[in-house]
């Protein structure tokens, strides 16, 4: 079968290939370097595709009426399937806590996949995942991680999720592929094509697809698409993960006017106002739980820690470059690891946290930014470790 899927997705001499590594595989080892040896042809194939893409765009030359915002594709490969995923690992969590065998859950916002990947393992083969991406310049990054990670209970729909379907809106594009139909701030410069608008009432109404959870981060447009979700959607009372700003409480006044309680999900605290924020926070990842379905979530409305290690930066060690505290042994449950970064907030930082054999979870950016929007982090053990 793994075969057959390479056969799927590679030229004639790459699948000949792929074929006899994969059939000279007689254990667990050389199965391991045989499916990282077809990673790295795969990777070596779609290197060559952005060269040949590279050069069809010469021949046709730059067209001065439009942006030249391409991106080289290699550089968005999400981590196969054998690796640990460490896109958004608080709304990982909350992920994996919510979805159920079966479940049809809404990614609106796909961007890359990163998280449709997951939620497509979690519901599995009788579930769906409906993703939603708006940008031109993301959408073939996004269908083609897709189909590399095999998930073909991923529907994706090139569409802006909006307060009503049918209109077009100009994309402007993001410092970090977060593009935006509203042009604020680093959102400078459009994309250069238009984009569809559709609302989930009118396409729940058109599928007949009710989501059970909703992962929604499209850049200040969250409103408008809940806005669009009155009518269908919203009546099932699905849980939400929303991307939520103190500046900005529109979605959040307007879900607990509808009954809806909301937990941060980077340390699981009841959010009631814009007061409730980290301090200097200026956008958290919050979960939105119906108060009739309080009950079929693991979290309680006032979580109680208990303090398990604290390391200041004396007790930290250098080793090949990095900082690592001494190992402490941790129990299975939920844990969460608060961080005070001091320095230059330009500096990059790669913060988290591993156990004796591999990476558990982390955050990898600017030190600044961490402080501000990540100061805290959530990681889950399921049997006793040796961790630092």
């Amino acid at each position: 079968m793994f075969t057959k899927t390479i056969k799927a997705l590679l030229p004639k001499k790459t699948k000949t290939w792929a074929k006899d590594v994969i059939n000279n595989a007689s254990g667990t080892a050389e199965i391991h370097q045989s499916i990282s040896a077809v990673a790295s042809k795969i990777l070596e194939t779609a290197q060559r595709l952005n060269t040949v893409e590279h050069k069809v765009s010469q021949i046709h030359g730059n067209n001065d009426h439009e942006p030249n915002l391409k991106i080289n594709s290699c550089n968005y490969i999400v981590a196969p399937w054998w690796e640990t995923n460490f896109w958004e690992p608080s709304v990982q969590l909350a992920l994996r806590d919510l979805i159920k065998p079966g479940s049809i859950i809404f990614d609106v916002g796909a961007n890359l996949a990163g998280l449709s990947i997951l939620m497509s393992r979690l519901t599995g083969p009788k579930g769906i995942v409906c993703a939603f991406e708006a940008s031109p310049r993301i959408i073939e990054l996004t269908h083609g991680n897709i189909i590399a990670s095999g998930c073909n209970n991923i529907q994706l729909y090139h569409n802006a999720i909006f307060s009503e379907s049918g209109k077009d809106f100009m994309i402007y594009a993001g410092g970090h592929l977060n593009d935006s139909i509203y042009n604020q701030g680093e959102f400078k410069n459009n994309v250069g094509k238009m984009v569809k608008t559709m609302s989930l009432d009118d396409f729940v109404n058109h599928t007949g697809l009710i989501p059970d959870v909703i992962k929604m981060d499209i850049e200040g447009a969250e409103f408008d698409a809940l806005q669009g979700m009155q009518t269908k959607v919203l009546i099932s009372k699905p849980h939400l993960i929303l991307e939520t700003s103190p500046n900005d409480m529109r979605c959040f006044d307007f879900l607990l006017s509808l009954g809806y309680i909301a937990l941060d999900l980077s340390n699981y605290k009841p959010i009631t106002s814009g007061s409730d924020f980290p301090k200097g926070s200026e956008i958290r990842n919050l979960l939105y739980v119906h108060e009739t379905r309080i009950q079929e979530i693991p979290y309680t409305r006032e979580p109680q820690f208990t303090k398990e290690s604290t390391y200041l930066a004396s007790g930290f060690d250098h080793q090949s470059g990095s900082w690592f505290s001494k190992w402490v042994s941790l129990k299975p449950g939920r844990y969460v690891i608060w961080f005070d970064l001091s320095g230059n907030p330009d500096d990059e930082v790669m913060a988290g946290i591993e156990d004796e054999q591999k990476e558990i979870s982390r955050y990898h950016a600017n030190r600044g930014f961490l402080q501000i929007h990540y100061p805290d982090m959530p990681f889950h053990i399921t049997n006793e470790k040796t961790c630092r």
